[in-house]
């Protein structure tokens, strides 16, 4: 028995959500790295902000990899938006200073995992892809396939139509028997 819903889950889960869980993890343990050995103090507690910047870049870019739309450029927009506005707020309060060093590297991870969204989209956009050229295959082989029943009526109706070869054409024909040509 087949349950098309469950398919299209277990597709979605294994094809995308894991693949993007898997880059946001490792970009987020680079970035984490990274800012330990750059950062004095605790970073651990800038960790969730890396995160939620390389889900916010690998999610869209998801998207934007698998649509059959051209909207990578306004992804990209968007993104270099958000981008502007988080580093004017922060890096102008001035209570927020603490932050300043966690940015380039979160902006980093954001891009970095809107790349990696935008690649794993484009695979799954590249599987569509194929799959609809070969049902076109498929459905125009399909269509020139020739059955000997249909065939065969083919053949009794246009016996019935132009008569036997050599023989006198049914009476009831209205159009002119074809010339071969000879």
């Amino acid at each position: 028995m087949q349950r098309p819903f469950v398919e299209s889950i277990y597709a979605t889960v294994t094809e995308v959500a894991i693949p993007l869980v898997i880059v946001i993890a490792a970009v987020s343990l680079l970035t984490w790295l990274a800012m330990r050995f750059t950062i004095r103090g605790q970073v651990s507690k800038f960790l969730p902000f890396v995160i939620a910047l390389a889900c916010l870049g690998a999610v869209p870019g998801e998207v934007a990899g698998a649509s059959f739309e051209p909207i990578v450029g306004a992804m990209l927009t968007g993104l270099l938006g958000i981008v502007s506005a988080l580093l004017a707020y922060l890096f102008s309060k001035d209570s927020l200073q603490e932050w300043r060093p966690v940015i380039p590297f979160a902006l980093i991870a954001m891009l970095i995992c809107a790349l990696g969204g935008l690649t794993i989209g484009g695979i799954r956009k590249a599987q569509f892809d194929q799959f609809d050229r070969e049902w076109a295959i498929y459905r125009s082989e399909l269509e020139n396939l020739s059955f000997p029943v249909e065939k065969e009526e083919r053949l009794i109706h246009i016996r019935r139509k132009y008569g036997e070869p050599g023989t006198k054409p049914d009476a009831t024909r209205s159009e002119p028997r074809p010339s071969t040509g000879k």
